[in-house]
């Protein structure tokens, strides 16, 4: 949930200054590669692309630094129309953006989408999608996109109805996890250790799910650094060993989110 909020986060600049496309170059200094520890492995971007859907528009974002020089690109598209605007305040914030961007490991659901509401000018309800191709210094790529809930009457929108995972880490350690649904003779849960496989499916793989369901189910006050640490104690893998990691999900309220990473 918290890498699909980033897209808002990254996307929101464009909305940010009413009406305003732009495109410059900023000489800034060339960031510093930072080792590779649970708190900064998505620290430090290097280049990122973000698309987003209102009803009747689209806005999409390219921000790219090379050797210092920051080069950044919006533009709105509306009723068949490119808008692109120069200007140096829009510019700068979104440079500020992304320097800020890994505080929103420390955001909740709920702060995020009030962030989005207020850059944009708009309610959270009216992002009807987004996404956005972001690659790091430490050459690390991580892709992910959101589409919003088509219920609303729904008791827990949080609940998983449909999931797949694949992780791969540096070790050898690989989980490959697919729950479908109502129909557990179509789930499966594959996990190899060091120590050996272990293959489970249909109703198997289900009760196995069912035991670490809660731990992969995310609450609206969760952050994205606790929901790290509780995949990585559930699945027993250490963030910074995670060389893959493409995850499917799709909640109660039909909200869709795809996570791909890889280092």
């Amino acid at each position: 949930m918290k890498k699909a909020a980033a897209v808002f986060l990254a996307s929101s600049l464009a909305f940010g200054v009413s009406g305003q496309v732009f495109a410059e170059q900023i000489k800034e200094p060339a960031p510093v590669v930072q080792n590779v520890d649970a708190a900064n492995v998505w620290k430090v971007i290097d280049h990122l692309k973000a698309t987003v859907n209102l009803h009747h528009e689209k806005y999409t974002v390219v921000y790219d630094e090379k050797d210092g020089i920051v080069t950044v690109d919006i533009k709105k598209h509306k009723d068949h129309k490119v808008i692109e605007v120069t200007g140096k305040e829009a510019n700068q914030r979104v440079i500020d953006f992304i320097k800020d961007l890994n505080l929103s490991m420390d955001l909740s659901k709920e702060e995020v989408i009030n962030r989005l509401s207020d850059a944009l000018g708009v309610k959270p309800s009216e992002v009807e999608k987004g996404n956005a191709k972001v690659e790091f210094t430490n050459q690390a790529k991580l892709s992910f996109s959101y589409k919003k809930g088509e219920k609303s009457n729904v008791a827990d929108p949080y609940q998983i109805r449909k999931l797949k995972v694949h992780v791969k880490a540096n070790n050898g350690t690989q989980y490959d996890v697919h729950m479908s649904g109502k129909n557990s003779m179509q789930d499966t849960f594959i996990k190899k250790t060091k120590d050996g496989m272990t293959i489970l499916k249909g109703s198997h793989a289900r009760d196995e799910f069912q035991r670490i369901k809660n731990e992969l189910t995310p609450t609206k006050d969760t952050t994205w650094k606790e929901y790290v640490s509780k995949i990585s104690d559930v699945l027993g893998v250490e963030v910074t060993d995670i060389t893959k990691a493409d995850v499917d999900l799709q909640f109660e309220n039909h909200a869709k989110v795809d996570v791909k990473f890889h280092r």
